[in-house]
């Protein structure tokens, strides 16, 4: 998709990384909330509110858990 972007997330709940494809201005897996989406992590399956503007935040490989080899949802 030309007009997607790739946001790094880190999660408030279990502190896992992980990146996030989004349109501005449309979403079919979030819930908008202005400049914030309202979605599940993909890491401990629960709900929180991730901010899409602002300096991403640093993360290093091995301080913070990926997504990455993560078994999908059942």
């Amino acid at each position: 998709m030309p007009f997607s972007r790739t946001r790094r997330l880190l999660c408030p709940k279990c502190g896992g990384a992980f990146d996030y494809e989004y349109v501005p201005g449309a979403s079919f897996t979030a819930l908008r909330l202005g400049n914030a989406r309202y979605l599940r992590c993909p890491i401990c399956q629960r709900f929180s509110i991730f901010r899409m503007t602002g300096p991403e935040p640093p993360m290093t490989p091995a301080s913070v858990p990926s997504a990455e080899g993560t078994p999908p949802p059942r």
